[in-house]
């Protein structure tokens, strides 16, 4: 959450661009300039997990464990 926020300030663009070229393996400033304001303009401010995600993992976790696949989801949401 902090790493978000902070490449969500107007002062940390630079920094965010940085980050997306070097991860990305970018070496169009343009491009990644593109995408580091896609990202941003289709991230949600409050980024919570959807519960139809959060149904996903007890179900593709119980492959691993499966007194998981008795966890309610929907019960430890609220």
């Amino acid at each position: 959450m902090e790493r978000l926020a902070y490449l969500m300030t107007p002062r940390s663009q630079s920094a965010g661009v940085d980050l997306v070229k070097k991860t990305l393996r970018i070496k169009d400033i343009g491009a990644a300039k593109k995408g580091c304001h896609d990202a941003l303009r289709t991230t949600a401010r409050k980024p919570y997990p959807a519960i139809e995600g959060m149904r996903n993992v007890p179900r593709l976790l119980k492959t691993q464990n499966p007194s998981i696949g008795v966890v309610k989801v929907e019960g430890s949401c609220r």
